[in-house]
């Protein structure tokens, strides 16, 4: 999805829940005259996730027979990563 100056509105749940990116023309210009920024610019989110500084964050682990308080966690919201059950435990 591109957008330009010709104006209107656009709703934010629609691009997020398509799984769309919206993006200014303004980007196309940078990436055909500046492309060593542009190529900068894209790599700088991932550069944590490429030596193996940042990943998942488990919340916590548990055993199946901990699956309801397991869902507990997640719908109270207050879970600070992934909740895990590990059925061989």
């Amino acid at each position: 999805m591109a957008y330009g100056s010709g104006g209107g509105t656009v709703r934010a749940h629609d691009p997020l829940a398509g799984a769309r990116t919206v993006t200014g023309f303004h980007m196309a210009w940078t990436a055909r005259e500046e492309p060593e920024g542009y190529r900068r610019w894209r790599a700088e989110p991932r550069r944590p996730f490429a030596g193996g500084k940042a990943g998942p964050v488990a919340h916590g682990e548990s055993a199946p027979t901990g699956a309801g308080a397991a869902h507990a966690v997640l719908t109270s919201r207050s879970d600070a990563g992934e909740v895990v059950l590990i059925p061989w435990r």
